[in-house]
This record gives structure tokens, sequence and C-alpha cells, in this order.
């Protein structure tokens, strides 16, 4: 006879230490999107690092409520059905968008590792050259130089081959009356001193003791690998911890369907059975000579 469990279903260890693993994922990546996102908005935009940030707080949007719904399904000791919806998805759907986005996000971030020093040369020797004229790009580079303490391109010298001087200029003096194409061209802006004031002008005579003379490209190309590095590693975790959720309820569901059709066939047939209200011997003797079926003689 087959016996039924009535104890309340447990799921596996490891399944739930991997929900509650995805669910601090999810809400790491919405905070750190958004911290990116408030802070250092516009260095995103100009390294174009901006859609790899929006597919992160992507990410963590699109695995809370399912991370959410499976944790809630764990308290309360809940076999995780895939087939249960979250809002109007059912569950499987909701995981199958969740690897979707991470693996976009993914390739982005492979995409921005191979073309990152080349796009960072390029990025950098553009706002060189138009220091002068975009605010944008001079706001930029003086936040790399402030922040990464280097200066110019691959050095300090790369300065030297534009006119990059506005009327502010970095020097002490009044140029109200100087040209701009008469300005010395051995000077550097006040981004690339090492403290708050320092001799930024006529540097080939006074020397560069005082300003950062190593270039922003390798710095900043490095520090954009390490940050594409840290997000492909956490799209990737997730998509495999995702897979093998998206598994594991495939696996249960097939298990629960044949469990049913296991016991659907060993239950005995409902209803009182004819052998149940009579029992027939198919070897039965008479017990003794004189008993007739039908009796001949009834008076």
């Amino acid at each position: 006879m087959h016996e039924i469990n009535m104890t309340k279903p447990r799921n596996r260890a490891w399944l739930v230490w991997m929900i509650c693993f995805l669910w601090l994922l999810s809400l790491l990546a919405v905070a750190w999107s958004l911290i990116l996102c408030f802070t250092v908005g516009d260095f995103l935009v100009l390294t174009q690092t901006d859609i790899v940030n929006a597919f992160l707080l992507l990410s963590g949007l699109t695995m809370l409520p399912a991370n959410i719904f499976m944790m809630y399904a764990v308290a309360n000791g809940k076999k995780i059905d895939p087939n249960s919806r979250v809002g109007c998805c059912p569950l499987w759907f909701c995981n199958l968008c969740i690897v979707s986005v991470n693996a976009v996000g993914a390739i982005l971030c492979i995409v921005r590792i191979r073309h990152c020093k080349t796009f960072v040369s390029n990025l950098i020797t553009t706002s060189l050259k138009e220091y002068r004229n975009v605010p944008t790009l001079k706001r930029f580079m003086d936040n790399v130089q402030w922040a990464m303490k280097c200066c110019g391109a691959n050095s300090y010298k790369d300065w030297f081959k534009y006119n990059w001087n506005d009327k502010a200029g970095g020097f002490d003096w009044d140029m109200v009356d100087i040209k701009l194409e008469n300005l010395q061209a051995d000077s550097v802006p006040l981004s690339c001193c090492k403290s708050g004031s320092c001799i930024s002008n006529y540097l080939t005579e006074l020397g560069t003791f005082s300003i950062n003379t190593d270039g922003c490209a390798d710095v900043v190309s490095t520090l954009i690998k390490y940050s594409m590095c840290a997000n492909l590693l956490m799209f990737v975790a997730v998509i495999c911890l995702q897979v093998m959720i998206l598994y594991h309820m495939k696996e249960c569901k097939s298990m629960s369907e044949s469990v049913k059709t296991s016991i659907k066939s060993e239950e005995p047939p409902k209803g009182p059975q004819v052998t149940d209200l009579m029992l027939v011997n198919q070897k039965f003797a008479a017990s003794s000579d004189s008993y007739q079926m039908y009796s001949d003689n009834n008076n």
C-alpha cells in the first residue's frame, strides 16, 4: 500500500542559499547602479559604459520580484512551482527574462573590454582638442586628472600640442590684453597639479615637480576594464544560478508528475466491488451429501 507523506515539502538547502544570494545580489545591483548614475553619470555617458550600468539596474529590478516570491515560498515551507504566477507572469518566464537581460549585459561588457583602450585613448585626445570649446569635455578631463592624479593622454606633454587655454587659463596674471595665440605652449591645466596650487606654466624652464606627469589613458582604461570585469562576473553568476534554479524547477515538476501518475495507478477503484460483496470459492464442495441447490420435496 502506497503511503502518502502528509508533511510539508522542503526545498533543498543549496536552493535556499542560492535564492538568498540572488536576492542580496539584486539589491546590490540596484543600489550600485543608482549610485554610479547620480555620482559619475557624465563619466559613464562619455565612456559609453552607461548602457552596461542600465542593464545592471535592469537586472536588479527584474530579479527582485522573482526572488522575493521564491523567498516567501521557502519561508512558508512550500515547494517552488515554476508555473506559479509572479504578478502577471509565471515564475519560469520571469527567470527566463532574468537570464536574457544578464546575457545581454555580459555581451556588452565583453565588447567594452575588447575596445576599451582604443576608445579611451580617442576620447581623451578629443577632450584635449576640445577642452577650450566644449564644457562637458573640459569638466570630464578636469575630474579625471584631479581624481586619478594624471595629466594628458599618455603624458603631460600632450597638452603642449593644443591651444587649450581660455581667459581663465590657469594663469595668475591678467590675460585681457594677451592674445591666445601667443600663450606659452609648455603649460598644463591646474587639474594636473599635485595640490591645490602649483607651477603649471613654463614647465620646460621651471620643471614638473609640482604636477602629475603620467598620462590618463592607461589609468582610465584600466579602471573601466576592472569595472566591466566586475559587472561581467555578476552577470555570469546570475545566469548560472538562474539556469540551475530553472533546471531544478523543471526536474521537480517532472518528478511530481511521475509521482502523481504512480499514485493514481496504484489507487484501488473507488466504491464497493462485487468481489468484496460475494467471495466465490471456485473449489466449493458441498458440506453434506443431502445438500441440494433446488429441493423438489418442499411441502
